[in-house]
């Protein structure tokens, strides 16, 4: 369809549409590899209030039991996401090291699905995937402190580039050399929230922009609509995020890259 066959009317209904387009449904079960219980969730200083709406889910507190383990993605299910990344701090004993593995790579996930809003300046050859390639070895104990610790200074270095989505992909990628060095819990849950809001609002700033391009309009034009893309936008990164905590929740991969 040409530019000069657009009308306002098709381009609302598009707009409409897009607003309404639920993602795609990625997951897939598998083991889950991450548990609390309530005594846990109890101990590590959870509000009372959440605490009984998840015991009235799972059946009541005396009937489910104390130290019962709950799946965190049953929380992530009944709860959400900021629930779920919350209880990351007080997972079962002996499963620590795959928590902190797990937040490090997610960092990673997330920092890399808003990449590509990165257009570097005249002469400047780093990207935000290549503080992301290293924070992601480093997780998985393929690279060094010294490389990891190269790649964040490459990172906050590119951090002054203020252009709508743009700074927030270096946040992100520098966040994720963060995560990857941090040797203690304490904290490392809100670095993942942290990167997983400046995602979300990369995303939110490049919605109405995206809407625009794709059907050749100004977006001045869709003045009308562009607080409600930025909110589908930035809800759309939020779904997928959740995804990908889910699907690592479950050992399953997260899924490929989609910008």
């Amino acid at each position: 369809m040409s530019n000069s066959t657009i009308s306002v009317a098709s381009a609302k209904l598009y707009i409409k549409e897009y607003l309404e387009l639920p993602l795609a449904a990625l997951h897939k079960e598998g083991e889950n590899i991450l548990h609390t219980t309530f005594a846990l969730v109890r101990k590590a200083g959870a509000c009372d209030l959440p605490n009984q709406v998840l015991a009235k889910a799972l059946g009541g507190l005396r009937k489910y039991g104390a130290h019962t383990s709950i799946p965190l993605t049953r929380i992530l299910e009944l709860q959400g996401f900021d629930a779920t990344l919350w209880c990351l701090r007080c997972v079962l004993p002996g499963e620590e090291a795959a928590r902190d593995r797990l937040a490090r790579l997610l960092v990673c996930v997330y920092a890399e699905h808003v990449a590509y809003l990165w257009v570097p300046p005249a002469g400047v050859t780093w990207r935000p995937e290549d503080a992301i390639s290293v924070a992601r070895r480093y997780a998985l104990g393929q690279a060094t402190d010294e490389e990891l610790g190269k790649a964040r200074k490459s990172a906050e270095s590119a951090a002054w580039v203020r252009e709508a989505g743009q700074s927030d992909a270096v946040t992100a990628a520098a966040l994720a050399g963060e995560a990857a060095q941090n040797t203690t819990w304490a904290g490392k849950e809100d670095i993942v929230l942290f990167t997983a809001r400046v995602a979300v609002s990369a995303r939110a700033r490049v919605g109405v922009a995206e809407v625009a391009a794709e059907f050749g309009l100004e977006v001045d034009s869709l003045s009308w609509y562009r607080y409600e893309c930025k909110l589908k936008a930035g809800a759309v990164e939020r779904e997928w995020q959740t995804e990908q905590l889910r699907r690592m929740l479950d050992g399953t991969e997260p899924t490929s890259v989609i910008s």
